[in-house]
């Protein structure tokens, strides 16, 4: 099986460029290395999924809001799906999703779709993970059969 894009547009690494007055559903790839993004954007990107880049939380919750309020009057204005790495230096995944969820709790976020993405395996890692509303883990090195695993569960 294959993953299916929510919308077919020609594959870009930014989505800024609009789409009949509004923007392209897009994947938010949050990881400090540079060739993690690199390989999950390359396998997005080649189903016609668009995707942003951030390295580490900090940036990744500068760049939500960011798009909540330039898209604020779209039914795009949250990324499509947020795949978060779990070790970041300034700010960590679950640092961020814990920011995430003070921001959404006050109103000023709508509710992000949140998939782990980390290397780390013991029980007490994950939950921690877990417990800050993340959807599931995508383990590294990513697959496309773990991939497609997330999608079929989460997303059809």
């Amino acid at each position: 099986k294959k993953l299916k894009p929510e919308e077919s547009t020609t594959a870009s690494s930014r989505s800024t460029r609009s789409h009949g007055g509004c923007c392209p559903k897009t994947f938010l790839i949050v990881d400090d290395e540079a060739l993690n993004r690199l390989v999950l954007t390359s396998l997005l990107n080649s189903r016609h999924i668009l995707c942003d880049e951030a390295r580490d939380g900090k940036e990744a919750i500068e760049m939500i809001v960011q798009r909540s309020i330039q898209y604020a009057d779209c039914e795009c204005k949250n990324y499509a799906v947020i795949i978060m790495d779990y070790e970041m230096p300034r700010m960590t995944g679950p640092e961020c999703c814990q920011r995430l969820t003070k921001l959404i709790h006050r109103g000023k976020l709508d509710t992000q779709k949140i998939i782990g993405h980390t290397a780390y395996s013991s029980d007490e890692d994950l939950g921690e993970f877990m417990s800050y509303g993340i959807l599931d883990i995508l383990p590294k090195p990513v697959t496309e059969e773990n991939l497609v695993r997330i999608f079929e569960k989460w997303f059809e």
